[in-house]
């Protein structure tokens, strides 16, 4: 069994700081907030640092691993800071108020940061394979990173459960805010961090498929979205026979289904490299399918704007299913060769 080392441990946090100073900078300075917020009586945090601080880590990393391919640190330190710069003014210069589009957009905004961060680095033409491997082990190492996190609180507010309880010391339930903060905020982030693709593994033109994305994509998420493609096609045959408009609830399930489509392409990606004619069918053959459900989710979109108006919900469903043509017609033609687009176009679109 290999030994933990402190050194090693020690390497490890360096690394993280060297390779992602500015996510950490803004990690720590998320976690004052939260500490203050929690530790101070009548504490007022501005929404405006909130959303700074919240921001920046996303925007950070993104910056980071796309400006990973200069050897210039000057430049790339550069680039952080010009990042850091345009977010500084635009989360201070929000009103002290903040209405409802403020905070869809910063939700939006926080969306394409994280989704860039698995793109930037693969523009190049032939970094498909490259681009899989980095978005499924980063996936992963998400995942791990949580799970880390949950049994690290779970286990550590155990503990502190029993000295109150078995010894009568009397725990402050800041104690549990401030190591959820500590677990959560600090410890799983700089954790994912540490296990992020560095530069020469993100670069590599192979993969490793497990059998567990072969059994969710084929054998779970394939059958799943069969049934749900059937069901919204026997519906949009009832209503062509019956010659009436489309239930507005029908743009929701559209959008689900072609996002879910899309993830599912993309677990199968490796299987349609070793021509696996079911991740062949779906590649080539889903936008196509989808495609008449598109059309039925435009209908009941401007069903919605002529019963209820335009809202801000109803505007970025629209906007998505603008994109949903665009990207299906872009699939067929490529015969979804370069998935990494749906990633890339959904970026700048929603941004």
């Amino acid at each position: 069994m290999k030994k933990i080392s402190l050194k090693e441990w020690g390497d490890k946090i360096q690394s993280v700081a060297l390779r992602f100073t500015f996510p950490v900078f803004f990690i720590i300075g998320l976690s004052v907030l939260f500490f203050i917020q929690i530790n101070q009586k009548d504490a007022d945090i501005k929404e405006r640092l909130w959303i700074f601080f919240g921001l920046a880590i996303p925007l950070s990393i993104a910056v980071t691993l796309f400006s990973e391919d200069y050897k210039n640190k000057m430049l790339r330190a550069g680039l952080n800071l010009l990042a850091t710069a345009i977010l500084v003014i635009y989360a201070f210069t929000m009103p002290a108020k903040l209405f409802e589009y403020h905070y869809y957009q910063v939700i939006t905004l926080g969306i394409v940061f994280s989704l860039s961060s698995f793109v930037v680095s693969f523009f190049r033409k032939e970094s498909d394979i490259s681009f899989w491997e980095f978005s499924k082990t980063t996936v992963l190492q998400l995942i791990i990173a949580f799970i880390f996190s949950q049994v690290l609180m779970l286990g550590l507010s155990l503990a502190i459960l029993s000295l109150d309880k078995l010894f009568n010391i009397n725990i402050s339930e800041k104690v549990y805010g401030n190591l959820a903060v500590i677990c959560y905020a600090l410890f799983a982030p700089i954790y994912f961090l540490a296990n992020v693709p560095d530069e020469f593994e993100k670069r590599k033109q192979e993969f490793r498929y497990d059998k567990f994305l072969k059994m969710l994509g084929l054998y779970i998420m394939l059958p799943i979205l069969a049934l749900y493609t059937i069901i919204l096609y026997v519906y949009a045959i009832q209503i062509v026979a019956k010659w009436e408009l489309p239930n507005g609830w029908v743009t929701w399930l559209v959008s689900v289904l072609a996002l879910g489509g899309f993830l599912c392409m993309m677990i199968v990606f490796p299987l349609r490299l070793q021509a696996n004619k079911i991740a062949v069918f779906v590649s080539r053959f889903f936008p196509v399918i989808l495609f008449p459900l598109i059309i039925l989710m435009t209908v009941g979109i401007f069903r919605r704007f002529d019963d209820y108006g335009l809202t801000i919900n109803r505007a970025y469903v629209f906007l998505l299913n603008f994109w949903l043509y665009g990207i299906c017609i872009y699939l067929f033609i490529t015969q979804s060769r370069h998935l990494k687009c749906i990633v890339i176009t959904f970026s700048v679109i929603a941004f």
